[in-house]
């Protein structure tokens, strides 16, 4: 299993949608996939078209830790497509082990191609946690001036982080969001990132498109077979991403 962790410190960036859209394509293309919410709002369940709470979440299980994580794992109305819910505005401050969340995942690592974990936008221990849980990182990063200026901060804050960890978590890549060619600031901004971490570590942009937010009040499942560029932007974001891998 390999797994994928998206996240930024800065919120309104598409990170909820860069995650459900990912894993969709991945599901979609026949890779079983597992999707894992950290971030307590619990926008993942939402985009799957879920509205109920779960008793138990990821969360939980890793506070309880000798929990059995097949027993919280969640289909979704996708094939190919499982989830662990989050608990909803849970303490995240009862997490203590950064250790327990890859243990777990230990255990279904044989089941599933892909992991795709959602975080909330913030650094602290679930962020290390996620890390060590993590093989790679794909960091979505709103297409403007400031977006580039914290991202570029972030980036570095994960490799720091990796290094005190003694991880071999990897940057798969930055992830434009809001693109608009059209725009003259939005391909300097990439032309600015390029520069600074290289063009290869630089995904294919994806531009603003109005259907991409219809995930959460539709469902990921209705929109799924509806044509958009939001939708083909993402489907060149995993080729890429099957190409690195």
């Amino acid at each position: 299993m390999i797994t994928i962790l998206i996240t930024n410190r800065k919120g309104g960036v598409g990170k909820t949608t860069t995650t459900l859209s990912i894993a969709a394509e991945f599901a979609q293309r026949g890779y079983k996939t597992l999707l894992i919410d950290l971030d307590t709002q619990g926008h993942i369940q939402y985009g799957l078209g879920i509205k109920h709470d779960f008793e138990y979440g990821i969360h939980k299980a890793i506070q309880k830790e000798d929990i059995d994580i097949k027993l919280i794992v969640q289909k979704s109305k996708m094939k190919n497509l499982y989830f662990i819910p989050a608990n909803i505005n849970y303490n995240s401050s009862l997490l203590q082990n950064k250790k327990t969340l890859k243990k777990l995942l230990r255990k279904v690592k044989d089941e599933y191609d892909f992991c795709i974990i959602d975080t909330a936008p913030m650094s602290d221990t679930v962020l290390e946690m996620a890390i060590l849980a993590s093989d790679y990182v794909i960091v979505p990063m709103k297409t403007e001036y400031l977006g580039l200026v914290g991202t570029v901060q972030f980036v570095k804050i994960f490799y720091k982080i990796a290094s005190r960890l003694k991880t071999d978590f990897k940057l798969l890549g930055v992830l434009p969001t809001f693109y608009s060619k059209s725009i003259k600031e939005h391909k300097e901004t990439i032309d600015k990132l390029a520069s600074i971490i290289g063009k290869d570590k630089i995904l294919p942009p994806i531009r603003k498109d109005i259907k991409l937010t219809h995930i959460f009040k539709n469902g990921l499942k209705s929109i799924a077979k509806e044509h958009s560029r939001g939708k083909d932007d993402y489907t060149l974001v995993v080729d890429e991403i099957l190409k690195k891998l």
